[in-house]
């Protein structure tokens, strides 16, 4: 279980509210994609996973993926394993 002072709290609504009006502003046609990328972002900050070197990972890694197995590795908390 994670424990959060009140500054952590804080901090996580605040960055919470920035991301959602980030969302706010883009357009219905990308709200898909979107989504799928903020849910990412959300599950690395969940596990403490740097985002920005999960999706850099991620990235370079999706093109190979072929199998239902090659795109399970690349959740974030397996991929980060595998990379670290």
């Amino acid at each position: 279980m994670i424990t959060l002072t009140a500054d952590d709290y804080n901090a996580l609504l605040a960055e919470r509210e920035r991301l959602a009006q980030q969302l706010r502003t883009i357009t219905v046609g990308g709200a898909k994609a979107s989504a799928n990328l903020y849910s990412l972002i959300e599950t690395c900050k969940a596990n403490r996973i740097d985002p920005y070197t999960y999706l850099v990972a991620l990235f370079r890694k999706l093109p190979s993926a072929r199998t239902t197995d090659d795109f399970e590795a690349l959740l974030p908390w397996y991929l980060t394993k595998a990379t670290a």
